[in-house]
């Protein structure tokens, strides 16, 4: 989509935008027609729409031009055809998994859990035709990648975990992700929980099961797998519909309407709202300063150096489109081997293996060691006061204990030739 719409309009920086909220529109609108079949009153149903209108993760990432709103929406149209829809065609079904997979490779996990929820499907003849439609979207995309890439899968579901050992952020991804899950929906697992005590019905049990395991699921994958990077909140939203659905059979059925229940359902739209407005505040902020450095090295770049040069930079994508230059990449994105160069301590080897000629970094133990490693070779150009922070998280509890962000460097440097 972002190739044709690119070709037709041109406008490659506001297009991905666009797409992301087109996404989280088409979103909204198949919840409207679940809920549309639910039966229930205008009044309930208002009341989850805005539930799920006002979810911290999708006001988020609306306008941010990557993939999310489209696993959203492809997770509920996923929901929609497996729990709303009479006599789905498995075919169609099948369409749809092949390309959420595409989207996300791990939708085939999601799509594997959805199968063992309802066993009966494994045994039964439909079985065949969703996994042929899985096999039309997903084959032909398998032989172009290895014929066009060299690889079946992408560089960047690898790169995820690049070549460091498997878990070696597993505690750190485990603590991460109860913390990105807590904080923004804390009350809707306090809620889910009160239904499942005190009123549920075995139907709405079984899915709450059902939610609960493929989060759970989801949590343990992502804590093993990902091992260069860390986990983000928008790796969860797959999850996040089905626990809406259990919640909408829930006020279909009218269970558990108690003092307790009625709050809950009044502070949940409150507490979603008080996280978008939190977070808001961390990401613009850190968005203006990072994006205000940015440009800056952007500007710097195209005046002080030269076409054929080579920079080292971990934020690759819009200096490497906004200047044209080749970027060498220090987190694994690209160059999957850097993580066997930093294990040995011999990240310097890998700068002049890609004949590096620009270094620009922001961090104090790269600085640090840029300068006693290629000391005879190096001459610092230019320093750029910032607070080029990506730590959300740290940045996060700065702002809750009111201090500020420690103040760094972005420095530049040129490695001379000997």
């Amino acid at each position: 989509m972002l190739v044709l719409l690119q070709g037709l309009f041109g406008q490659m920086v506001i297009i991905p935008s666009l797409l992301s909220l087109a996404c989280a529109i088409a979103y909204i609108l198949i919840w409207n027609k679940i809920l549309d079949k639910s039966l229930m009153s205008m009044k309930r149903k208002i009341l989850l729409l805005v539930f799920i209108c006002l979810d911290p993760n999708l006001l988020k990432h609306t306008y941010t031009g990557i993939e999310t709103t489209a696993v959203y929406f492809i997770t509920v149209l996923i929901i929609y055809r497996f729990f709303v829809v009479q006599q789905p065609s498995s075919l169609i079904s099948g369409l749809i998994i092949g390309v959420a997979v595409l989207i996300r490779p791990e939708f085939l996990l999601f799509g594997i859990l959805l199968f063992l929820f309802d066993s009966r499907s494994l045994l039964s003849p439909k079985i065949v035709h969703v996994v042929s439609g899985i096999g039309v979207i997903i084959i032909p995309w398998i032989g172009f990648s290895y014929y066009y890439f060299g690889n079946a899968l992408p560089l960047t579901f690898f790169a995820k975990g690049a070549d460091y050992p498997i878990g070696r952020n597993f505690l750190v991804n485990i603590l991460s992700s109860l913390s990105i899950l807590g904080s923004s929906y804390l009350v809707l697992f306090l809620l889910l929980g009160y239904i499942y005590v005190r009123s549920a019905s075995s139907e709405v049990r079984k899915l709450l099961y059902f939610a609960l395991i493929m989060l759970c699921s989801f949590i343990l994958f992502y804590s093993v797998t990902i091992s260069n990077e860390f986990v983000f909140s928008r790796y969860y939203v797959m999850c996040i519909p089905p626990l809406f659905y259990v919640l909408v059979l829930s006020v279909q059925n009218d269970q558990g309407s108690t003092f307790i229940y009625k709050s809950l359902l009044f502070i949940l739209p409150l507490t979603f709202l008080l996280a978008s407005l939190l977070h808001s505040q961390v990401y613009a902020s850190i968005y203006h300063e990072s994006e205000t450095t940015e440009d800056k090295i952007i500007f710097w770049i195209q005046k002080n150096t030269k076409k054929n040069e080579r920079i080292y930079r971990d934020r690759i994508g819009k200096i490497a489109y906004a200047t044209d230059r080749y970027i060498v990449d220090p987190v694994g994105l690209i160059n999957r081997e850097i993580s066997d160069y930093r294990r040995k301590g011999e990240l310097c080897n890998f700068i002049l293996k890609k004949r590096t000629d620009i270094l620009i970094s922001s961090k104090k133990e790269e600085i640090s060691y840029f300068e006693t490693i290629f000391k005879s070779r190096i001459n610092l150009l230019y320093s750029i006061p910032t607070r080029d922070n990506f730590l959300v998280r740290q940045t996060l509890m700065n702002t809750l204990k009111k201090a500020d962000s420690t103040q760094v460097y972005t420095n530049i440097y040129r490695i001379t030739r000997e």
